[in-house]
């Protein structure tokens, strides 16, 4: 702030580059009443005093801003982290609709998984799960259950070190939502095009395929998507 301001030598024309540099360095619009209510008291008031005051009550306002994600929305920036592990959080969520579990497979792959993919930053799992999905698939979605919540520690193929926290949600296609049919589409991740084959799976189905993580399966031939559900499969783990 002291770029804008001689401390000794305020006038309200600072006020706008003040507004400026705010907006800049929080990618918040300030609400301008901010700048009309500051030219209106400076007149009658310690300049220095009412400035301060002002920079208090903008920076409250931007983390109460931030906190609420009023103004900033979705930052889209997926939560990853890159050292020598690469850690990073996801979040899926199973539909069930007429007691089939909706499966996709990417770009023909050996195995299926839950439509789902990364948090984005400013992103409760829960919500990051139901975007994924109606991303993917169309549908509209609520979310029923959180029913597993999975650390998982793994080489990729490249043999590089992974830490992931995925979060798993059971959910339902919203009343008057049109349910996808089992289908092929092309979805623009981020710039990345990705083939995705999506398919309705009885249990019966289920038992006979290869599916990811191999815990999924598991609580549904269990019957266990119903409770939540914590799992840590380590590198050592099957």
């Amino acid at each position: 702030m002291k770029k804008f301001f001689i401390i000794n030598n305020i006038f309200p024309s600072n006020l706008g580059e003040c507004i400026k540099y705010f907006g800049e360095t929080s990618g918040i619009s300030l609400n301008l009443d901010f700048l009309r209510i500051l030219r209106r008291e400076l007149k009658d008031k310690n300049e220095f005093q009412i400035l301060k005051q002002f920079c208090f009550d903008a920076a409250n306002y931007i983390l109460e801003q931030m906190n609420n994600r009023r103004e900033i929305g979705n930052s889209k920036q997926d939560i990853r982290i890159k050292a020598d592990v690469t850690y990073k959080s996801r979040a899926a969520g199973l539909v069930k609709h007429n007691n089939k579990f909706l499966f996709v497979n990417m770009d023909k792959s050996p195995y299926w998984c839950v439509p789902g993919g990364h948090i984005e930053l400013f992103e409760n799992s829960e919500k990051a799960a139901i975007r994924e999905v109606e991303e993917e698939t169309g549908m509209q979605v609520k979310a029923k259950k959180l029913f597993l919540i999975q650390e998982n520690f793994y080489f990729n193929k490249n043999n590089l070190r992974f830490h992931e926290l995925g979060f798993y949600y059971l959910v339902e296609p919203k009343k008057g939502s049109h349910i996808i049919e089992n289908q092929i589409i092309e979805e623009n991740d981020k710039g990345i095009i990705n083939h995705l084959e999506f398919r309705w799976l009885t249990k019966q189905d289920i038992q006979k395929t290869e599916i990811k993580p191999t815990k999924i399966k598991e609580l549904i031939l269990k019957d266990k998507i119903g409770q939540l559900n914590h799992f840590i499969k380590r590198l050592a783990d099957d």
